[in-house]
């Protein structure tokens, strides 16, 4: 790989004379926003079952930071932030090239980290399944998480990553005070690790500070935080392995943000629980519910998303419901300041792939077109601002999968080149640095992708 003298002094040597890097995690051990009541320890410790995957570094000491904002299966294109990737039929990320001939290098899925600027990272999946990461915690452009391999799957809470292997096991890394790594310890670290005896997820969703995985059976389990019930198991006590969410036993797609999770059941209908601001769950209140409980009047829905206040499930026919916040215009309705604890119908059709920001709604039709719309610069239309109305993208017409944080989008090209927009505080864009930049340009120094990044990118603020 060529490297342009432009560009040279921006990437760490280790990229430059082509070794792997290892992550950071100068957030590893911080503290996290969720305030838990009570944690079940009577669990084994990682001696007794845990099991470390990694050789590369652990645990770093923290480095403060500012936030200056608030906080097989159907495989759908899924946001990244993160979920499943893939349509149906492209069997799972590991899959491609020639019958009988390796997978070609390219990138599969992306994943946004959804906490506020500060705290930005986005991590990228190739075909092959090698796992690279930027931003926060780590560098200015991608890096690869070493001795981690044969991935089909990631999914990016606040803090923490998981992946899931192509074996069915999970490892996850990164922040750990609430138990979200599911090793059965509260250590965090820069080393994925196995979480305790999971050997068949067939999909994964990482929140703040718990994570939740789809088991082949259609169980669902989830481990970690759970100070709003969001584990699933009709109680507020925090789990360190995973804990079988309640009545739930049909499942074929998951999603997670913070502190809340939806499900889809093989019925088409969709059952959420956790927390409930703004009336995100769609069961008409703001009452934080312990297990799954049905969104009413919702039927025939291929995929379901959830963000930071909002969620929003794309049906059958192409059409998109959303309900909960919109104090940015993010349920797609054309109205703002006027939540919704009910789903409503947003302004657009053909829809075939979903991503949610934290005020910010994203989506692909199935031309691969891609709209956004709701808070800031995550839009990518070039002006910073509420949208209150789905607005197209500029800059990448070819979209196979979507993925969206706090103030930040990405986007996986046809060629498996990705692009991304938005605040760039963090180095969150990956295009070596912390310049905002309001149209989608691309992630350089990943498999597949250009060296240096392209005219068109809007820099600079407001």
């Amino acid at each position: 790989m060529s490297i342009s003298s432009k560009y040279r002094n921006r990437l760490p040597l280790a990229l430059i004379v082509g070794g792997a890097v290892a992550s950071a995690f100068t957030w590893a051990c911080t503290s996290s926003t969720d305030d838990e009541p009570s944690v079940d320890s009577s669990v084994p410790s990682r001696e007794d079952g845990g099991r470390d995957v990694s050789t590369g570094p652990h645990d770093e000491s923290p480095e403060e930071r500012d936030a200056s904002k608030k906080p097989g299966e159907e495989e759908d294109a899924g946001d990244g932030g993160g979920e499943l990737v893939l349509d149906a039929g492209d069997g799972d990320a590991s899959d491609g090239g020639d019958a009988g001939g390796p997978p070609p290098n390219v990138i599969v899925q992306v994943a946004v980290g959804p906490d506020s600027p500060g705290w930005s990272f986005a991590c990228a999946l190739s075909a092959p399944g090698d796992v690279y990461c930027w931003g926060a915690g780590y560098t200015l452009v991608p890096g690869a998480i070493p001795n981690l391999t044969d991935v089909v799957e990631l999914s990016a809470g606040n803090r923490h990553v998981c992946a899931r292997r192509a074996s069915g096991i999970v490892a996850c890394w990164g922040q750990n005070i609430s138990g979200q790594l599911g090793d059965g310890t509260t250590t965090g670290g820069g080393s994925p690790v196995e979480v305790f005896e999971l050997t068949d997820a067939v999909e994964i969703a990482a929140g703040e500070s718990h994570t939740c995985a789809r088991r082949a059976s259609g169980s669902v389990v989830c481990w970690g935080a759970n100070n709003y019930g969001q584990l699933g198991d009709g109680t507020t006590i925090a789990h360190v392995i995973p804990e079988l969410v309640t009545g739930l036993t049909d499942a074929v797609q998951i999603t997670a943000r913070w502190s809340s999770n939806c499900a889809k059941r093989a019925t088409g209908q969709v059952v959420c629980w956790g927390q409930n601001n703004s009336g995100k769950l769609g069961d008409g209140t703001t009452t934080a519910q312990l297990a799954p409980t049905p969104v009413p009047d919702l039927t025939n829905v291929e995929e379901v998303r959830i963000g930071y206040n909002h969620t929003c499930a794309r049906l059958d026919t192409g059409a998109l419901r959303c309900w909960g916040g919109n104090w940015s215009g993010q349920l797609g309705n054309g109205q703002q300041n006027a939540s919704s604890r009910v789903p409503v119908t947003a302004n657009i059709t053909d829809v075939a792939r979903v991503a949610m920001g934290n005020n910010l709604t994203c989506v692909a039709t199935s031309a691969g077109a891609p709209f956004c719309w709701g808070e800031g610069s995550g839009v990518g239309d070039g002006v910073f601002g509420a949208r209150l109305t789905p607005v197209a993208t500029p800059g990448v017409t070819d979209v196979a999968q979507l993925a969206a944080g706090n103030l930040v989008s990405c986007a996986v090209r046809a060629s498996g080149e990705v692009w991304c927009w938005g605040n760039n505080r963090d180095g969150a864009l990956g295009d070596g640095t912390k310049v905002e930049r309001w149209t989608p340009a691309p992630v350089f120094g990943l498999p597949g992708s250009p060296v240096d990044t392209p005219d068109g990118g809007v820099d600079g603020g407001p």
